[in-house]
């Protein structure tokens, strides 16, 4: 229900700037591990193979498995952390390994060639980019995998560029530190080990011990240690928390009850307390609590969870146990979701039934799903269909099918998916998409055709189109039949002062992709309001979304268009329409119109909305809803934010939303809610490593990700 992502990975960049929050996310607070790690250096230049998970999901090596009755999965050994430095005797590196837990070696400028459940950390935050000339050799990119502690000012010094260019994942401490506080003007190789040790322990989901910080703090003076932002030394448990006690600090507490909301989202991520927090009041903590523990029975039941950020973290948890092998203990939850209203749910259940014996008749019934999401993920998983499974012959021809929607992602998907049922009818289906005036439609096409031993001449390759200088040149290159070079043409032409114009005739599309991207486009033009309600009566719901989405980005000031989708069965239009009729009272009220009785009364509805997401994005411009009535932590910080809560009488993460709230309190509460916000982001993308793009991949501090959205694709 999103503008999706291209399948092409988008090149790497530098870190970008800091971007807003969605609104519900989930916390991966830092965390590290233990164990001794072998020779860093077995082979000189050995190919580093990358053994780790999604930033939030840990690496396959050490992620519980999936057990059946809802009995807790037992986690897999911790993965071995090895810090590599020029210097190992060095404090900096010392302190890195002792937090954690790790093992530190002599850095040689040769690639690693780790084993299963082992991280790499290279620590050249006290280094020259001299040191990085072993991994910048010419050759063919370097897998993703290999962590390098960036040293201060690294961002904006080019010589220290060309690591994103060959995929290396980087930390940047001093970025850590800034989204807990203003961090010191030169922070000591002490400080710097502390906070690449929460960052890596993050992304790891490993434990992270305090000797990074003890050590920190043993060595610096009292005035000095006071001088460091409060949101920091809270972050980082350096001495006296002052305003900001980060829930680390507390998190090794007994009892996982604790009332205060960002203890218990701490608590979620440790497999010894996530269980007592599976029916936690607040929605956060569920979902944490969920995405850690992977048990079957509480996954199952939370697809009924009145939370739709809950809901997609138990299908994307359904997801990974039928992916790792347990089909019998997912199936039945996977086919519950794939009758579900909410796409998102549908689309998780096309990933989860991928290479289930079981699996192909409602795989081929999604072939024919209204959303578009749903038919290329379930084209996708047919290309795992086992041989001897009931339904084949039904799944290849519904792949026929597909291999000729209107939509040409879903056309790519189905091709790729064809030579998994091979035979006459699919050779026939192959040679006809040869001559698709889509390039990438044909390329799929031709290596299908050659995975059934039946190469042909490859047809021309997609060649991106370049920025349009003038309005005629992009009407000229709008004018392709190929539909992927019209959309990425809409991305280059958007903002521009004719574009909504240029940009009109695309909505008349048969393919629902270059519609919605049309219509993501003209979110960015301000005259664009008439062409954006009339899109909202599209048959495509991902394009009825954007335009959603592109109406309130432009803010536009009549709400009545809108109202309607606040009933509809899938959570991800009443929340996107929310957010426009929100969107669309804030611009009357800004020039002076008094909003409708039918807009304040569709307000008041939606601010008591049993999904958290839904009613924080309406209970700020609710003058009747009482802060009482107010539960979730989304939908406090938006009414503190507004000032319609007491910080006084607010907990923490509450109050650091606050006006005038101290600045170390604000910079803390927002790493929190952009921790939830990262993990939302992950589990609303993508469904599987895999599938995921390499830029993606890449460890960034959250403040550094610029996400947006979080596009399904």
């Amino acid at each position: 229900m999103r503008r999706a992502l291209d399948e092409r990975p988008p090149p790497q960049r530098w870190p970008a700037a800091r971007r807003r929050p969605l609104g519900a996310l989930a916390l991966a607070w830092a965390l590290g591990c233990s164990g001794a790690a072998p020779d860093p250096n077995p082979a000189a230049e050995a190919p580093f193979e990358a053994k780790r998970g999604p930033p939030t999901g840990g690496p396959p090596a050490h992620r519980p498995g999936g057990v059946q009755g809802g009995q807790r999965p037992e986690a897999e050994p911790p993965a071995r952390v090895t810090v590599l430095a020029p210097d190992p005797t060095a404090p900096g590196p010392q302190a890195l390994a002792a937090a954690l837990q790790g093992s530190i070696a002599p850095w040689t400028g040769r690639w690693p060639a780790p084993r299963p459940g082992e991280v790499w950390a290279l620590w050249l935050a006290e280094g020259s980019p001299e040191a990085l000339r072993g991994l910048l050799q010419p050759g063919p990119p370097r897998p993703d995998g290999l962590l390098v502690v960036l040293p201060p000012g690294a961002e904006d010094r080019q010589d220290w560029r060309p690591l994103a260019e060959v995929r290396v994942s980087v930390v940047d401490p001093v970025a850590a530190l800034r989204q807990w506080g203003e961090a010191p003007p030169t922070p000591g190789p002490l400080l710097l080990a502390a906070a690449a040790a929460q960052a890596i322990g993050a992304h790891f989901e490993l434990p992270v011990t305090p000797a990074a910080a003890a050590l920190a703090a043993a060595a610096l003076s009292e005035a000095e240690l006071t001088a460091i932002d409060p949101g920091i030394r809270g972050a980082l448990a350096l001495g006296p928390t002052g305003e900001a006690p980060d829930p680390r600090a507390r998190r090794g507490s007994p009892t996982a009850l604790d009332p205060d909301i960002s203890v218990r989202l701490a608590a979620a991520a440790d497999p010894q307390l996530a269980p007592r927090l599976l029916a936690d009041p607040e929605p956060l903590v569920r979902a944490r609590a969920l995405h850690r523990l992977r048990e079957v029975d509480a996954l199952q039941a939370a697809l009924a969870d009145p939370s739709s950020f809950v809901r997609v973290s138990a299908a994307q948890g359904l997801v990974e146990l039928a992916h790792g092998g347990a089909h019998d203990a997912a199936r039945p939850g996977l086919l519950q979701a794939a009758a579900h209203p909410d796409a998102y749910l549908r689309w998780k259940a096309a990933a989860g039934l991928g290479g289930d014996p079981h699996g192909l008749p409602a795989l081929t019934a999604m072939l024919n799903d209204v959303d578009i999401d749903v038919r290329r993920e379930a084209a996708l998983s047919l290309k795992r269909a086992p041989e001897g499974a009931l339904g084949r012959a039904e799944a290849a021809e519904g792949l026929r099918r597909a291999a000729q929607d209107p939509n040409t992602f879903v056309q790519r998907r189905a091709i790729e998916a064809l030579p998994t049922f091979p035979g006459p009818e699919t050779v026939t289906a192959l040679e006809a998409a040869l001559a698709s005036p889509t390039a990438l439609v044909g390329e799929a096409a031709a290596r299908a055709l050659a995975q059934l031993g039946r190469p042909v001449a490859p047809p021309r390759g997609y060649a991106p189109p370049s920025r349009p200088r003038s309005r005629g040149e992009a009407e000229a290159a709008l004018a392709s039949p190929d539909a992927v070079a019209q959309k990425d043409l809409c991305k280059l032409i958007e903002g521009e002062a004719w574009a909504a114009e240029v940009l009109a005739p695309l909505l008349a599309s048969p393919d629902s992709e270059l519609r919605k991207a049309a219509v993501g486009a003209l979110g960015r033009s301000p005259a664009a309001g008439p062409a954006l309600v009339a899109a909202l009566a599209d048959t495509d719901p991902d394009t009825v979304v954007t335009a959603l989405v592109s109406l309130a980005a432009l803010a536009h000031p009549d709400p009545a268009p809108v109202l309607r989708f606040l009933d509809h069965p899938d959570a991800e239009l009443r929340l996107r329409a929310t957010e426009a009729l929100a969107a669309a009272i804030q611009a009357m009220k800004a020039t002076g119109a008094p909003p409708s009785s039918e807009a304040q009364a569709a307000v008041a509805r939606m601010s008591r909305d049993p999904d958290e997401r839904i009613a924080a994005a309406a209970a700020p411009l609710d003058p009747t809803v009482s802060p009482a009535e107010v539960s979730s932590v989304l939908g406090r910080r938006a009414l503190a934010a507004v000032g319609r809560i007491d910080p006084a009488e607010a907990q923490l993460l509450v109050r650091a939303a606050a006006p005038g709230a101290p600045a170390g309190l604000r910079r803390w509460g927002e790493a929190v809610i952009d921790a939830e916000d990262y993990l939302l982001h992950v589990i609303f993308s993508w469904n599987l490593p895999s599938t995921r793009p390499g830029s993606h991949w890449v460890l960034r501090p959250w403040p550094h990700r610029a996400f947006g959205q979080p596009d399904r694709g």
